[in-house]
């Protein structure tokens, strides 16, 4: 290393430099050195005193004593540049008059109650309105249906194509080999049975997979019921309703 890189060594922030100059920044050019200097001080200013623009704290033509129209005319002056202001005039400011709230504004403000809100239809509405049209046009066309179902279920007393439907407990997901001897068998174990119909093909006679077991009692059908839901036949659990 060279004697000159040996004596070259840095200035510390804000101490002499190595000649005894005075501190380091203080040799820098003027325009760099402006910006590591602080900013002057912010210059204090009073606070503004504002007035409320309101009509009725200005002098109008008829409260003016000295016949000038209640304005206050602004002499012509010159401005720094040289330039001649426009003349102007404002409306004088009574004595005494502060600063005011929105409540001396408050007659300006409408009395009158607000319309009736319009809601319009939306998609939505639109398609729940047309639900509910065609729910009761359906309701409407499906009732002389279901009023002469229940006056026939009244008049009936349960009977229904010579089968009693009190008693009558229906099976399901009976195997294709299951016949009505076998099923006859296996549903007298809960009490006498007074019909079975075992539900077959018009056509090939084959049987459809369920059928209609009618007990003489109806708890008979009602201990079936709870009791032969799951029960096997053929190697297939069988389903119990009524």
């Amino acid at each position: 290393m060279s004697d000159f890189n040996k004596k070259r060594a840095m200035t510390p922030k804000g101490q002499m430099s190595g000649n005894g100059s005075g501190p380091a920044i203080m040799m820098m050019p003027p325009h760099i050195r402006a910006t590591f200097m602080p900013d002057p001080p912010l210059k204090h200013l009073p606070p503004l005193r504002r007035h409320a623009p309101i009509a009725e704290n200005y002098v109008t033509e008829d409260e003016d004593d000295n016949k000038t129209g209640g304005m206050v005319k602004e002499e012509k002056k010159t401005g720094p540049s040289g330039i001649a202001a426009i003349p102007t005039s404002f409306p004088r400011r009574k004595k005494g008059c502060g600063l005011t709230g929105v409540g001396s504004l408050l007659h300006h403000f409408e009395r009158t109650p607000p319309p009736e809100r319009q809601v319009n239809p939306t998609p939505k509405s639109l398609a729940e309105a047309k639900r509910k049209a065609r729910a009761k046009e359906n309701e409407a066309k499906n009732a002389p249906y279901i009023e002469a179902y229940r006056e026939e279920q009244r008049n009936s007393q349960g009977e229904f194509r010579n089968m009693n439907c009190y008693n009558t407990l229906f099976v399901g997901r009976l195997a294709y080999e299951v016949t009505e001897r076998k099923l006859l068998r296996e549903m007298e174990a809960y009490g006498p049975v007074k019909d079975l119909k075992l539900v077959t093909d018009k056509i090939t006679g084959k049987s459809r997979g369920y059928a209609f077991v009618e007990y003489e009692n109806e708890e008979d059908m009602k201990r079936a019921y709870r009791a032969a839901d799951g029960m096997r036949l053929e190697g297939r659990p069988v389903v119990v309703d009524v």
